[in-house]
């Protein structure tokens, strides 16, 4: 009894001193690192025609972050095949599953670039499907990264990544990097539109909580596919890829976008006249001007630009209809023939004269300009255009041949 008694006490000697030490004994917490930075982070197989392995993304650091790490964070050490294990010296020689189909469609501006460049249809193919890596489709192929634009002369291991930088993992087929933009490549570096505003953009747009719901908006839909589209090709001028920026961006901030209206419903026009449109957005806040698609319902009579500007090339009538997303508006075009001046009668002296089909015949190759009248007066075959046939004409009728156009 009183042996289990001492045991009873001794146990709730040892219960107390464990509470007191819970209570007065402070147990440090190590806290979790907060991110320094956001980066935008993609994976690219442009140059064998495959697209994204990863598509732009924002990716959070840290501190003491290489782009290694990084790249260790979004496909995971096992995503990856490398010959060398120390951080600096960080070789990627292949990423596992980034080849599903063996198959490369290499862009034209490098297999034309030199005569040993690979090309779609002559290449080394791809031993090592379904991974890619070093020596894939080209002798100098292999996995390059750009920072900003720049190819960094280290390895992923050896470069911290900054707040707000740009960094594409991209395969390359030709050059060791040349076919991508690497200008430390010299002679063998290819002009390539510089594309990381786009690619920033596109990785914002990704991170979106909305984009579902914005993409089934179909301007915003249009601006998105045209934007990948225009990624992707690496063969788009730089033009090109400005455009597709400016029209994402319009186009994200006009998600209230509700209709659309032309300056003029009804138009008229004296055939050689150049006219323009422009397109109302309701509201006005939300005007996207990249993304409307302009067409004429008779280019023959009227025929129209990309930016609404539109010639008038015969007489008759066209409808010139404006579109973005589904949303569609028209103005009805007429183009008149100038009064006053007979066809045939270039210089406008009552008369038709060798001298007219002269007149007509220099402007048919660019040696004169002709005004609105004498343009008219000059295209007697009435087909929108001056050339050495109305020439011959004019010719014929001054001296007697013919005795109408």
């Amino acid at each position: 009894m009183i042996n289990r008694h001492i045991k009873r006490q001794k146990r709730k000697i040892i219960s107390l001193f464990l509470v007191l030490t819970l209570l007065f004994t402070v147990t440090p917490v190590q806290a979790a690192e907060q991110p320094v930075g956001e980066i935008t982070f993609s994976i690219e197989k442009f140059t064998i025609g495959q697209g994204y392995f990863l598509e732009p993304q924002i990716v959070s650091i840290y501190p003491g972050d290489t782009y290694k790490s990084v790249l260790d964070r979004t496909i995971g050490e096992e995503g990856y095949i490398t010959k060398s294990t120390s951080a600096s010296g960080f070789y990627l020689a292949a990423i596992k599953n980034a080849d599903l189909t063996g198959k490369a469609e290499i862009p034209r501006y490098i297999s034309e670039a030199d005569p040993l460049a690979p090309s779609t249809e002559v290449n080394v193919g791809n031993e090592a499907v379904p991974d890619l890596g070093e020596f894939a489709y080209g002798k100098d192929a292999g996995w390059v990264y750009s920072v900003n634009g720049s190819f960094p002369m280290v390895g992923m291991g050896a470069c911290a990544p900054e707040d707000g930088d740009v960094m594409r993992l991209q395969f390359s087929v030709y050059g060791l990097g040349g076919d991508v933009g690497n200008n430390n490549m010299g002679a063998s570096c290819l002009p390539v539109a510089k594309r990381e505003s786009l690619t920033k953009a596109m990785a914002s747009f990704n991170e979106n909580r909305d984009k579902k719901e914005l993409l089934k908006k179909p301007w915003i839909r249009e601006a998105y596919d045209n934007a990948m589209d225009v990624l992707v090709d690496l063969e788009e001028p730089q033009a090109s890829v400005d455009k597709a920026l400016s029209w994402l961006n319009h186009a994200v901030a006009s998600e209230k976008l509700a209709g659309i209206r032309l300056s003029e419903t009804e138009k008229t026009m004296q055939y050689g006249e150049t006219g323009k449109l422009t397109v109302v957005f309701e509201p006005s806040e939300c005007a996207v001007p990249e993304g409307v698609r302009w067409k004429s319902s008779d280019n023959t009579v009227a025929w129209v630009e990309q930016d609404g500007t539109i010639y008038a090339d015969m007489d008759g009538t066209a409808v010139i209809t404006a579109e973005i997303g589904d949303y569609k508006t028209s103005c009805e075009v007429t183009v008149k023939v100038q009064e006053g001046q007979m066809l045939g009668d270039v210089d406008n002296d009552g008369r038709i004269t060798s001298s007219d089909a002269l007149l007509a015949l220099q402007a048919s190759v660019g040696k004169i300009n002709l005004n609105v009248g004498a343009m008219t007066a000059a295209d007697v075959d009435r087909d929108g255009e001056i050339t050495s046939s109305d020439a011959l004409q004019i010719l014929q009728y001054s001296v007697g041949k013919i005795d109408h156009f």
